[in-house]
């Protein structure tokens, strides 16, 4: 059995199964809704209940402000319709993705960190692209197949931009892009996509925590010259080995262009061979067990769902942080 799902915004209907989310069901429609984490942290989907019923999945964290859900805010990447519903984007949370036309881009350069590749796109004098740091663009893979990656770089008009894609056997693009595509070769992407930026009105502390290729969009954010020389910097980069570390000359360069900067590296499964000499364990914990209180503190983070979900909880039950000064984007794979 299954429910109608009416987007008053859009004029747009689409069915919904019980035993899948609201988001899942208008992906399965195309029905473009805006995607962040889909782990109910981020808030980027979340759209406004008018009418109907909707339940949240068990043990799906829903991280809304109380503003939000008097409001009648709702999370569609946890919850499911146990009725005909309608709802909207909202006049405040736009929640649809925005259209972009797209771009060819020129292969311009490619190399492989580890079980990372780092690519730079050239674009088009004409683009028209400027995203903000921690934005993220899709590459076509054609047959409507497309892979979203975070631009790791704040590109300039005729510039590039630059992905970290992490190697996976049988990856859609990370096998492409291993064995069949070359310098020069076009690819085309849309963009920029997404909510994950800098609070530049902000001058708290600042905590970035990213896991593996998390760390591209933190990146382009700590390159982009829009964090303050005076804001304190906690930057926390979790890998499973060292040679998953795949920037360090990046975090050298920070080092020494911001006076407080503090960098450490967690490795998730350092062995007695390894002879590692940093922190070890999950990167999150190390953040929680060294700073302590986050009560002053704007924390952007960024990797698996499962390790956001449990930093949006430790740091908001333990450390004091307040829900709206975390700020996260997850990947899979």
């Amino acid at each position: 059995m299954g429910h109608n799902i009416f987007l008053e915004s859009h004029s747009v209907n689409f069915a919904a199964r019980e035993d899948q989310t609201i988001l899942e069901a208008a992906q399965q429609h195309h029905v473009g809704l805006q995607k962040g984490c889909v782990a109910g942290v981020c808030r980027v989907c979340k759209l406004k209940l008018i009418a109907g019923d909707i339940e949240y999945r068990a043990g799906a964290t829903v991280c809304l402000t109380e503003r939000e859900v008097n409001e009648h805010y709702f999370l569609p990447c946890c919850a499911v319709a146990r009725s005909d519903i309608i709802c909207s984007t909202g006049s405040t949370y736009g929640a649809a993705a925005p259209q972009h036309p797209k771009e060819g881009v020129v292969v311009i350069f490619k190399e492989r960190r580890g079980s990372v590749f780092v690519v730079r796109l050239k674009l088009s004098r004409y683009s028209r692209m400027e995203p903000m740091p921690g934005q993220y663009v899709e590459v076509e893979m054609g047959d409507k197949v497309c892979r979203s990656f975070s631009i790791a770089n704040v590109p300039q008009r005729d510039g590039f931009i630059e992905l970290h894609v992490r190697y996976r056997p049988d990856g859609v693009f990370s096998e492409r892009l291993k064995e069949v595509i070359e310098l020069n070769d076009v690819l085309w992407i849309k963009g920029p996509y997404g909510d994950f930026v800098l609070d530049e009105s902000s001058n708290r502390h600042l905590l970035f925590i990213a896991t593996g290729t998390g760390m591209a969009p933190i990146q382009a954010m700590l390159t982009s010259g829009r964090i303050r020389c005076d804001q304190a910097i906690h930057l926390y980069w979790g890998a499973t080995c060292a040679q998953d570390l795949y920037f360090m000359e990046m975090i050298r360069d920070l080092q020494s262009r911001y006076e407080r900067f503090y960098f450490t590296p967690v490795l998730s499964r350092a062995t007695v061979d390894d002879h590692w000499p940093g922190a070890t364990g999950y990167v999150q914990h190390c953040a929680k067990n060294r700073i302590g209180c986050l009560k002053n503190f704007d924390v952007y983070a960024c990797g698996s769902p499962l390790m956001i979900q449990d930093a949006f909880r430790e740091f908001t039950t333990l450390c004091h942080l307040p829900p709206v000064q975390f700020h996260s984007d997850a990947f899979y794979g």
